[in-house]
């Protein structure tokens, strides 16, 4: 296997854990737009001292800082809060489904806006993990959850196509994920003050999940991703992505005892079989 496809995939499991933590940090008094603030904001200082260590520059270009600006405030922060949201009203592993319309959504776009030639097998991958999708949705959610979810993935559509196709992801994973970072944290702040405010987590393990949640995004899962999207293009990325929700159900059953219905496990099987169409195409 490709070293991109592998971080992808690697990627997609860390993802796919997250959503129990974030489910714990809400539940000891947080919600969805606050997780996304300390998930970002937490996670800047680990950073910030991991480029000194690895003595990266900080400088940005005009061109550079326009492109991180453009994905944290108008892809990632916005796709994570609706995400975020989704999980408080519907199982982890439906809101992360549902999220999942966006490999779809690049795959189309990418197809019929940008020309990018997409082999016959890759298709049949992508087709069957649609339906997968559908199937999951067998699932316990409600009309609420299931749209901020969906939403959220069209956020994160643009998120990835703007990564790959403004040349963006060929800057330091790191670097790249710092800025990232601060940006969705300024956004993910005035979504918190637009709304009900800032609602910290009243408890220890409501920290603590916070506190882990920002460790395993800005540190593994998210310069995982983008080495993957430097290595293998946006519609890859997005279709090899998809071992995010395949995992957040299986988590969500074994931790958070949510119901897995056995269409659901259906759905699953066929996301699991378009991933590995797509990988071996």
């Amino acid at each position: 296997m490709r070293k991109g496809r592998l971080y992808l995939i690697l990627s997609g499991i860390i993802y796919g854990i997250v959503p129990v933590l974030t489910r714990i940090a809400t539940a000891g008094g947080s919600d969805g737009a606050t997780t996304v603030l300390l998930r970002s904001a937490l996670g800047l200082p680990l950073l910030f001292i991991l480029l000194k260590f690895r003595k990266t520059s900080l400088r940005l270009t005009k061109r550079e800082l326009l492109a991180v600006t453009a994905i944290g405030a108008g892809g990632s922060a916005p796709a994570m809060v609706l995400l975020y949201a989704a999980y408080e009203r519907s199982a982890v592993g439906v809101a992360s489904m549902l999220h999942f319309t966006y490999p779809i959504v690049i795959v189309l776009i990418c197809s019929l806006f940008f020309k990018e030639r997409m082999p016959a097998i890759k298709w049949v991958g992508t087709g069957l993990a649609a339906l997968g999708v559908l199937l999951s949705l067998d699932m316990k959610t409600d009309a609420i959850g299931a749209s901020l979810a969906a939403v959220s993935g069209l956020f994160y559509a643009f998120f990835v196509i703007y990564m790959d196709k403004s040349g963006i992801d060929k800057m330091d994973y790191f670097k790249l994920t710092f800025y990232v970072c601060a940006i969705m944290t300024a956004a993910a702040f005035v979504m918190c003050m637009a709304g009900s405010g800032v609602k910290l987590p009243v408890t220890w393990w409501g920290w603590t999940a916070a506190a882990f949640v920002a460790v395993m995004t800005s540190l593994f899962a998210v310069p995982l991703f983008q080495a993957g999207v430097r290595y293998e293009g946006s519609t890859e990325a997005g279709i090899l992505s998809m071992s995010e929700p395949v995992t957040g159900i299986l988590v969500g059953a074994m931790i958070l005892d949510e119901k897995v219905t056995l269409i659901g496990l259906v759905g699953c099987v066929l996301i699991g079989i378009g991933v590995i169409l797509v990988e071996k195409s």
